[in-house]
């Protein structure tokens, strides 16, 4: 039964498929036709000038494209990040963690006080606090509920 209804699913979408390449053909040769009678009309100075036009357009704009995206210089599109509010649960609701839990946090605590220790370190930091804002003060947030 199933095998059955999916043969029959699957001739219908080839078929519509196939309906779907004829009229893209249509289309295309239809555009080509078209050009070619525009074509047919212009000389062969203006058929240079198209070209140069064409290339020359095309080309500056890959070019401007290429020149903004190297030039370090142009202020970059930042997301503004607002601050997510923790909403607060009644003591009866909240989830009490395991002692794993407050381990794996006084671990991370320590992995994180030892970096800010030395300058290579420091500039880990920093960057890590860049690519992920906003964990270090949730992390310091959740420290606090943990007391």
């Amino acid at each position: 039964m199933f095998s059955k209804k999916w043969q029959l699913f699957s001739g219908v979408r080839l078929k519509a498929s196939d309906e779907w390449r004829k009229k893209k053909h249509e289309f295309i040769t239809e555009l080509v036709r078209f050009l070619k009678r525009k074509e047919s009309r212009l000389n062969r100075l203006q058929k240079i000038w198209c070209l140069l036009f064409f290339i020359g357009f095309c080309g500056g704009a890959c070019v401007y494209i290429l020149m903004d995206t190297l030039r370090h210089d142009t202020p970059r599109v930042t997301p503004n990040i607002e601050a997510i509010k923790q909403p607060v649960l009644p003591p009866h609701e909240r989830q009490l963690l395991t002692s794993r839990d407050t381990a794996t946090i006084k671990i991370f605590k320590s992995l994180i006080d030892s970096l800010g220790q030395s300058a290579e370190g420091r500039k880990q930091l920093e960057d890590y606090s860049r690519r992920h804002p906003g964990l270090l003060d949730s992390f310091d947030k959740m420290q606090k509920n943990i007391r």
